[in-house]
């Protein structure tokens, strides 16, 4: 069988992620020159404004967003949740990114979503916020499913954690 040889990428808001011969490699969008990549074909998905006319420049790269068809009423719907809810019949689409997307797919068609603060920019906040609470260092070993927290890091980390499971699980009961 011949290998797939074409670079596939997914460029986001804050990180490049792409395939090639079966490896994924990802670096910081600020590290990202799409000049370096001199093969005959590169094939991405982009959500980031600030390389969109760098790559529409580029003759070697081909944009697959336009392959991920959608029926949707949602205004500026981004390609990477386009790709993430393509195929689906019925479904919630859950995507851990720089932000947290959630979509609802009814009978092929996406009926809307959410976008939450992803878990990063998050925890980044909460290190500003409170730097006394050493986040980073004592959230390493916290147990959110076992018990309930006893130390400001566990409870912030906890708090999260849960008040998204909570909201997935009333949003499915809600549109079953």
């Amino acid at each position: 069988m011949k290998k797939f040889s074409n670079y596939l990428f997914d460029i986001g808001s804050t990180r490049v992620k792409w395939l090639f011969n079966g490896s994924i490699t990802t670096i910081l969008v600020k590290d990202f020159d799409p000049e370096k990549f001199q093969t005959e074909r590169i094939y991405y998905s982009n959500v980031n404004p600030i390389l969109k006319d760098k790559l529409s420049k580029l003759s070697n790269w081909i944009n697959i967003t336009e392959l991920f068809k959608t029926d949707t009423e949602y205004k500026w719907l981004g390609t990477d949740r386009r790709v993430a809810i393509y195929g689906i019949k019925n479904g919630i689409v859950v995507d851990f990114g720089t932000a947290i997307t959630i979509d609802i797919v009814k009978n092929s068609f996406h009926k809307g979503g959410y976008i939450l603060l992803g878990l990063k920019k998050y925890f980044d906040e909460v290190e500003q916020t409170f730097p006394h609470i050493n986040f980073s260092k004592n959230s390493e070993n916290c147990e959110c499913d076992k018990f309930l927290p006893n130390l400001s890091a566990c409870a912030i980390l906890c708090g999260y954690i849960t008040t998204i499971t909570n909201f997935l699980e009333n949003l499915k009961k809600s549109i079953v």
